[in-house]
């Protein structure tokens, strides 16, 4: 069985949140994914070392219009999907999935905009495999490549280390380097 996800939100960290309901979804059919994402998202990256997804087709930003449509129908014909697994209230990947002849297809409600992204994929994931799905992300990282890292940035298990990431997609979320740079004063 060959099974398509389409998550096509921009963000690192929206793909981050996505992740436990594509391990779902792997789980429910023992399967390997495709994952169909936007190159901003760097999936992958974050997929990676990832042994439920099989294959990423990153999308470039210029996958838009009617021309976009059919280039992506072309690039997507040639796998022969059963399933597909769409998370996007978009009509553009639903006519897509029947002008593919996917057999299953799963989608959110049409135009469903200005979601909790969240609540909404899970409440998706939960109906469409029919088991409860945790909203707790997870990237699968092999043991070597953090221990690799630990070792490449002189990482010491005596001592907590805190990463911010301190980047966001909107101006409603930005939250200033300054307020970050206090932030960090104050936990050290």
């Amino acid at each position: 069985m060959k099974i398509l996800v389409i998550q096509q939100r921009y963000g690192i960290g929206d793909m981050v949140i996505f992740s436990p309901y594509f391990h779902a979804i792997f789980k429910k059919h023992q399967n390997s994914i495709t994952l169909l994402a936007k190159k901003s998202s760097k999936a992958e990256e974050l997929f990676l070392e990832d042994d439920s997804i099989e294959e990423i087709i990153s999308l470039e930003k210029n996958m838009d219009g009617l021309k976009g449509f059919f280039t992506l129908a072309r690039i997507l014909d040639k796998k022969n999907f059963d399933k597909v697994y769409i998370f996007n209230g978009s009509l553009r990947y639903k006519i897509l999935a029947h002008y593919l002849k996917i057999k299953s297809v799963f989608h959110y409600p049409l135009f469903t905009s200005k979601d909790i992204i969240y609540q909404t994929a899970k409440i998706f994931t939960e109906k469409c495999i029919n088991q409860t799905v945790s909203t707790i992300p997870n990237l699968k990282i092999k043991t070597e490549t953090i221990m690799s890292a630990k070792k490449s940035y002189n990482f010491d298990d005596e001592f907590n280390h805190i990463v911010l990431g301190i980047s966001a997609s909107g101006p409603t979320k930005r939250w200033g380097i300054k307020n970050f740079i206090s932030l960090a004063k104050e936990l050290s």
